[in-house]
Parts: structure tokens; C-alpha cells; sequence
């Protein structure tokens, strides 16, 4: 809000590779695929990060090198907080008795990661764009083929049921539970509390129910209708976005 307020098109963030590698650590630890081992991006809208490859005390030294100071924040050493631990804790321990470049290492796994993310999101777009279809309600939905075959050539429903051999059923899997999540992000703007398990409960029941069945997921409710499975944003969540709305806004 103060870059719109002042017209700036970006603001620079001192992220460093320890930061990366802290939060890459967080998200395996908490449970995580390709998109959280991307770590933490150069570029997420209007915040860049120039400093995402320097080592924290690369950085400090550079500093006390130029005599000048820098601002900690407080929370950096309140160690009831996982990303605390993991620098305070768990880095040191990886350092000292395991891998000297650990930090390193984990930066460099996050770039490979974010690689692979971008050829995977760009993958997502295109076939959401082509298979998605919105009603005048907002409500999304998916053809059942398209969604479990979303690529012509992969393996088809029976490989993402899990009638086939895993080795076939993976790249159209990979790309199934990305349109599920998508969707999912289309209706909630996030991805917040959405799960592993979730996402597997649609693939069932496009795969294993009849029409009429439908299920829940945090804000969304999912319904298979005929040959589609149909995606709306459930009551709960609609009101929580009008009361949004009209909560004063603090500037």
C-alpha cells in the first residue's frame, strides 16, 4: 500500500541465500512438493530480491566493511517461531556435521526447483485456459476426461484411478492435481488450507462417484454433475469475502 501510495512500480527486500535455504528447510519439514522447494522467488510481484545468492554474514561483513549498521527484526530471535529454530537449531547442526555448504546447497536446489516450477505453472496456464469453463455464477468446472487426462496423449482416467502403472500414470497425474489446485486458487485467491488429501477426494470422486455425489474443501464445494466436475466457492467463504469487503480499510 505505501508503493501505491507513492508510485513505485518495486520494492527491494534484503532476502539472502540463508533465508532461502530457512525456508526450503521449513517447507520439507512441514510437508511440501515442487512448488515449495522453489524456496522463495527473485521477483513475486512488485518485491524483488537482489541479494537472494549472498550468504547472510557475506552480507554483514560487506557492511561493517562500509561502517554502516543494519535493522534485525525481533522475531529473528524468538525461537517459538519454526523459521527461528531452523536458523538457530537446525543450520548450525547441518553446518557443523554434515555439510559445510549446506545453505549453499539448499539455494541451489530452490533455483533448479523454481526451473521446473515455471516450465510446470506455464504447462497449468495453458491447459486451464483451454479445458476451464465459468458460468455466470462463478462457478468453475471440468469436463471429468479432460480433468483426469488433461493432456491428449497421457494416460487417461484409469491411469489417475490408479488402474495403470505408476510410470504411466505421472505426468498426467502431475497435471491433474496442478488444474485441481488451480481452480481452487481461481475461487479463493490462495491456496490456504488446501491439502494433499484434498486434492486426492476430487480426483476420487471424478474417478469413482456418480453424478449428484459432491464433497468439501475448505471454502470450495465440489459436485460432479453428468460428465463434469463442477467447482463453487461454498456459502462460509462467500460471506467471509462480503464481510471483507466491507471492513473498513486502514490506510
Amino acid at each position: 500500500s505505501v508503493a501505491a501510495s507513492r508510485g513505485l512500480n518495486s520494492v527491494a527486500v534484503a532476502h539472502t541465500a540463508d533465508d532461502q535455504a530457512e525456508t526450503v528447510l521449513a517447507h520439507l519439514l512441514r510437508g511440501t512438493g515442487l512448488t515449495g522447494l522453489a524456496g522463495i522467488y527473485p521477483v513475486a510481484g512488485i518485491v524483488i530480491r537482489p541479494l537472494l545468492d549472498i550468504g547472510r554474514e557475506e552480507l554483514r561483513e560487506y557492511l561493517r566493511g562500509l561502517h554502516r549498521s543494519w535493522r534485525e527484526d525481533s522475531t529473528n530471535q524468538d525461537t517459538s517461531r519454526m523459521r527461528s529454530r531452523i536458523r538457530h537449531r537446525l543450520l548450525p547442526v547441518l553446518r557443523r556435521d554434515f555439510e559445510p555448504l549446506s545453505v549453499t546447497r539448499l539455494a541451489r536446489l530452490a533455483g533448479f526447483a523454481r526451473e521446473e516450477e515455471t516450465f510446470w505453472r506455464s504447462l497449468e496456464q495453458e491447459r486451464f485456459a483451454a479445458l476451464a469453463s465459468r458460468d455466470s455464477a462463478g462457478n468453475i468446472s471440468l469436463k471429468i476426461d479432460d480433468l483426469l487426462s488433461p493432456l491428449p496423449g497421457l494416460a487417461g482416467s484409469e491411469a489417475v484411478a490408479g488402474r495403470a502403472s505408476k510410470s504411466a500414470q505421472s505426468p498426467a497425474l502431475a497435471l491433474t492435481r496442478r488444474l485441481v489446485r488451480r481452480v481452487a486458487a481461481e475461487l479463493q485467491g490462495s491456496l490456504h488450507k488446501l491439502t494433499a488429501r484434498h486434492v486426492q477426494d476430487v480426483l476420487d470422486l471424478a474417478a469413482k462417484s456418480r453424478s449428484g455425489a459432491r464433497i468439501e474443501l475448505p471454502g470450495i464445494v465440489v459436485r460432479r454433475v453428468f460428465d463434469r466436475i463442477v467447482f463453487s466457492a461454498s456459502r462460509s467463504a462467500l460471506g467471509d469475502a462480503a464481510a471483507s469487503q466491507n471492513r473498513p480499510q486502514i490506510r
